[in-house]
């Protein structure tokens, strides 16, 4: 077990190099994409007091892990050796397995990551070009990511990004899981509903209040990460964070037991959840039902990741999956912490909720009905009856119970998810 009182002076210069690269080489996530002594040169090039935290925080995670049963209580209790809650401990350490040491540990990396275009995406067309390149290639040279960047940048007319910040992004995409998210899974290997992400964005549709104020509408879509395909969608009442989300819910079970899956298959139940939280939502997830919520634990058998402070959160899954455009509508993630818009005669004319929701679910529809078409082949039906019987023959699957059940998951925190929400009006 280190002795970590006596290394808390100097930073790594006190602790050695092969004690450091030991402790570095323990923790490394599985698929890592880097070695111990890349994370140590990370490490080293870190301000004195970084190095000092990380490097005692991650010597109190080994030995918990190292000699822990796992109890609450002695999460507890590493959580208050390190001055943070049994949540913020727990944090950490889902933090550490999935960033690893440096990345996972030093303080306000985490925060500054994710407001930084390396974890947060390019411009529309260098970011395509990145990642439509590492899919085929992922192991491309530099030089060759530089050049055909520059090149669909050039031909579209976007600026090109510093090579540095397109290092940055091509070192975030190679991290574990992360290309993994981005490749097109097959028909035969898909399985509906396994991997559900829950997020909302604001749109490029323009919704007025009963007072008179406009702003731009602020859908919460769950989607599913396999096929694409969005399984519900809700929109948020003027002025009212996070009733999307209970709205989405509530359409999730009207649609799932009549989707058109076509091909696809259902999976047995649904095994993640990715759920971007509602302004409105963040302090009651950090605080009393926190516990319940936390990342990488188990949420009534669904493994759960939670994201919540930092406004460019909103829309980035959404933005990998769905693309900058959703149906008629820009995706304005920026947009959706305050979506307030001043309404002039050059934009489309605004619409009240209950028009603005209609118009998401036919988009919905949509997008799911061409989804389904490049995958079947079948050639395109007018909105009649031979789109009825389209739809008809690829509704033959059928979601099983736990799948059709998902948001009764939710249920136990509705009344204070709803408490929170109707406390914001």
């Amino acid at each position: 077990m280190l002795a970590i009182r006596s290394h808390m002076r100097d930073g790594i210069m006190a602790w050695g190099r092969d004690e450091v690269l030991a402790l570095l080489r323990s923790h490394l996530p599985s698929e890592a994409v880097s070695t111990a002594d890349e994370e140590y040169e990370r490490l080293r090039l870190l301000p004195g007091k970084k190095q000092e935290e990380a490097l005692r925080r991650l010597a109190v995670i080994d030995r918990y892990l190292k000699e822990a049963s796992g109890s609450l209580a002695e999460a507890e209790s590493a959580g208050a050796e390190l001055g943070v809650s049994r949540r913020s401990f727990y944090r950490l350490l889902d933090n550490l397995r999935r960033k690893g040491p440096v990345l996972g540990l030093t303080p306000s990396i985490r925060t500054a990551e994710r407001s930084s275009l390396a974890s947060h995406g390019l411009g529309v067309i260098a970011e395509a070009a990145v990642k439509d390149l590492l899919i085929r290639h992922p192991n491309a040279r530099s030089s060759q990511i530089v050049s055909e960047v520059r090149a669909a940048c050039e031909a579209e007319g976007e600026p090109m990004p510093s090579e540095a910040t397109l290092r940055r992004r091509v070192e975030f995409l190679r991290r574990p899981g992360e290309l993994e998210r981005l490749r097109p899974v097959t028909a035969e290997e898909a399985r509906l509903a396994r991997h559900l992400l829950i997020d909302q964005s604001a749109l490029e549709l323009v919704i007025r209040s009963p007072n008179g104020a406009t702003s731009f509408a602020v859908a919460t879509l769950i989607v599913d990460f396999d096929t694409r395909l969005v399984l519900a969608s809700g929109v948020d009442e003027p002025s009212r964070p996070g009733t999307g989300f209970i709205a989405s819910l509530d359409d999730y079970r009207r649609r799932i037991s009549r989707l058109p899956a076509g091909p696809f298959a259902f999976a047995k139940t649904v095994r993640d959840l990715e759920w971007v939280l509602p302004t409105t939502l963040e302090e009651l997830v950090r605080g009393d039902v926190g516990d319940l919520l936390l990342p990488g634990q188990p949420f009534h058998g669904v493994t759960l990741d939670t994201k919540d402070a930092g406004q460019r959160r909103h829309g980035a899954t959404l933005l990998t999956l769905l693309g900058s455009r959703f149906g008629d509508f820009n995706l304005l993630p920026r947009s959706t912490d305050d979506p307030t818009v001043d309404w002039n005669d050059s934009m489309p004319s605004p619409r009240d909720h209950a028009e603005a929701t209609a118009i998401i679910q036919r988009t919905v529809d949509e997008w799911n009905y061409a989804i389904l078409l490049s995958v079947t082949g079948e050639p395109r039906q007018s909105q009649g009856a031979e789109r009825q019987k389209q739809l008809k023959g690829w509704s033959k699957r059928k979601a099983p119970g736990p799948v059709r059940s998902f948001p009764d998951r939710f249920l136990p925190l509705m009344p204070q998810l709803q408490a929170a929400i109707e406390g914001d009006r």
